[in-house]
């Protein structure tokens, strides 16, 4: 594991082998994913991704993961309290399945969707404090985000909210 992606589909971060898989930060060698999901470069240059119930930075020179927003149980099959939807500074925040990454530069906009609810909220974290916060709330829905540059735009089961 920990190897740059090559021409044989070599994973840069994390383990194909489904024993090796996790949470913990760190280096490419020792850092643990699971269930990643929407990634999006920002303007420092990481590389931002969710994971279940929190937001991680892949600092790319260094190959190094921090989570920087949410929490994360101490293995994949436990929830442990670390999914939520509470607003916060870094892992004092509770998110759940997170979907839609954005970045317009100062804030990474996503969907936070809870799943035993069934509502969808649009959040933004602020790139510099790490600090999450409520943007819209009651979709029904979740999906992928994009930006006009005014607008933010998120996609729904059947439906795309034009949030201004």
């Amino acid at each position: 594991t920990g190897a740059e992606i090559t021409r044989s589909g070599q994973p840069w971060f994390g383990a194909t082998d489904y024993s090796l898989v996790g949470y913990e930060d760190g280096s490419n060698s020792v850092a643990k994913i699971w269930n990643g999901r929407g990634m999006v470069i920002g303007p420092d240059g990481h590389l931002y991704f969710s994971a279940n119930y929190a937001i991680r930075k892949v600092d790319v020179t260094s190959a190094t993961i921090t989570t920087i927003a949410g929490a994360l149980p101490p293995r994949p099959d436990l929830t442990d309290g670390t999914r939520g939807n509470l607003d916060g500074i870094g892992g004092a925040a509770r998110l759940g399945e997170i979907r839609g990454l954005y970045s317009d530069g100062s804030f990474l906009y996503f969907q936070d969707y809870d799943n035993h609810t069934g509502v969808a909220r649009i959040k933004k974290m602020n790139l510099s404090t790490n600090e999450v916060i409520t943007v819209v709330g009651g979709m029904t829905a979740w999906g992928d985000l994009a930006s006009d540059g005014t607008n933010l735009y998120a996609a729904g089961w059947n439906e795309i909210y034009k949030i201004s």
